[in-house]
């Protein structure tokens, strides 16, 4: 009869022992990473948070909107931020625990999750800021892609000037850029002698009652566009290595006397009928030589004309608001001929101690002096390459140089290169890091990324 034999086992008290220890190690480790993820994720909430709530009105609200954004979804228990308001900046404080998966209560004393908690200060600087946005809108820039630079250009103004919040540290100057600049309504900053009536048009001058070239009647009088000749032209600059260092720094100097830019004015009829808004281009002639047969040559009875380079977009100085910044971008529309040079020069004069009290009224200590501490100027320069036409090596020299000299005065210089050749409009800026490359597909994130870096909150933790 053979024999059955029946095996028994079981674990030993020791080893028992052992195994609920590894069991608790493990679901320890296991607990103390999901602990790890949930701290770096409220971190990461408090410098969301504290970085839009540092200078708002609204600061508890906007710590809590923030907060429920970037926890949403997230398995955290977080209550309400802690947050504290001073001269200096603010401070967030974010607590709560991340629920336990395992139930680890023999060990960790009853806790119900792993408590956690985040802090972050930001100090803002305070720094004052004024912005020259320079704008290539030439011709090339007409349609889709000036669509896409004004979308671009919101994205920048509501990053730069958030909730209408910091009005009154950052101004913004738009400088539109074709072959002239249109200043605006400033007549009073021009040369006497430039808005007298000029001999080949006192015939007209004479049959339409005009006194100057004020008078309302006048092109461009009645949508208040007033473009000055190019400084080379009044000076006889004709040649590259005329335009000089010296020559250069003299653009920047108040108009005050021999220096007052000179009033422009155009004999010759434009090559098109219609500004990008629709306004049509005015023209008168004398008698004796009519439109219809109209003749250039005729010195002592000329007409004179809407230039296509003068066109409907006029700078906007030293716009203090998010609404009035946004209002700007509507007057922006592609004109003809690219002359960012010009541009570059009215930019420089926007941001200038030298032009300062002549820009708009409300705003006499505009442009503030150049070294203060808690003041930066920028300037953003934005184009799709270089000059063309007859005098654009001039005009290339032109820029450069100015770019050197407003460096040199401490402004700061970024340039946009917008689907275009990048090389020569980011030798204009300050550092490499400060040279971007736009496309139509990317303007409204390069801009964004732009107006962020310009921004002076500082995060310390």
């Amino acid at each position: 009869m053979p024999l059955l034999s029946e095996q028994r086992g079981g674990l030993s008290p020791a080893f028992a022992l052992m195994l609920v220890g590894v069991l608790a190690l493990t679901g320890v480790a296991i607990e103390l990473v999901r602990g790890y993820n949930g701290q770096s994720l409220l971190s990461a909430a408090a410098d969301a948070v504290i970085y839009s709530a540092a200078d708002s009105d609204t600061a508890l609200q906007d710590a809590q909107a923030l907060m429920q954004a970037n926890l949403s979804g997230r398995n955290l228990q977080v209550v309400t931020p802690r947050l504290s308001q001073g001269e200096q900046g603010a401070q967030v404080t974010l607590q709560g625990k991340v629920p336990a998966l395992m139930d680890l209560s023999a060990i960790d004393e009853g806790e119900e999750g792993m408590p956690i908690a985040a802090a972050a200060r930001a100090s803002s600087a305070r720094s004052r800021i004024e912005v020259a946005l320079v704008l290539d809108i030439s011709d090339s820039m007409s349609g889709a892609p000036m669509k896409a630079i004004k979308q671009g250009l919101v994205e920048f103004g509501e990053v730069l000037f958030g909730r209408e919040r910091r009005n009154q540290d950052r101004v913004v100057s738009i400088i539109p850029a074709t072959g002239l600049v249109n200043i605006g309504d400033h007549p009073e900053l021009f040369h006497p002698e430039s808005i007298e009536i000029p001999f080949g048009l006192r015939t007209l001058a004479e049959e339409r009652g005009w006194l100057n070239l004020l008078s309302r009647e006048v092109p461009g009088r009645q949508r208040k566009a007033f473009c000055a000749r190019l400084p080379e032209h009044v000076d006889g600059i004709d040649r590259v290595a005329e335009v000089t260092p010296g020559w250069i720094r003299k653009l920047e100097q108040a108009p005050r006397d021999e220096l007052r830019p000179h009033l422009f004015y155009s004999t010759k009829p434009p090559p098109i009928a219609r500004y990008g808004d629709g306004t049509p281009l005015l023209a008168f002639a004398p008698k004796e030589n009519p439109l219809d047969r109209y003749l250039e040559n005729r010195r002592d009875k000329l007409g004179i004309f809407d230039d296509a380079d003068c066109g409907v977009s006029p700078i906007q100085p030293h716009l203090a608001t998010r609404a009035d910044y946004r209002q700007a971008l509507d007057t922006l529309y592609a004109a003809f001929n690219t002359n960012t040079a010009e541009g570059v020069m009215w930019g420089w004069r926007l941001l200038s101690p030298e032009w300062q009290g002549r820009w708009r009224q409300g705003a006499a200590a505009l442009p503030r002096p150049y070294g203060l501490q808690d003041n930066r100027k920028i300037m953003v320069l934005f184009s799709d390459g270089e000059h063309m036409g007859p005098e654009a090596a001039l005009r290339d020299r032109k820029q450069l140089l100015l770019c050197r000299e407003m460096k040199r005065k401490g402004i700061q210089i970024y340039t946009v290169a917008f689907e275009g050749d990048t090389r020569f409009v980011a030798q204009c800026a300050s550092d490499r890091s400060l040279a971007f490359k736009a496309t139509k597909s990317n303007i409204r994130t390069v801009l964004t990324r732009l107006a962020s870096s310009i921004n002076d909150v500082v995060l310390t933790k």
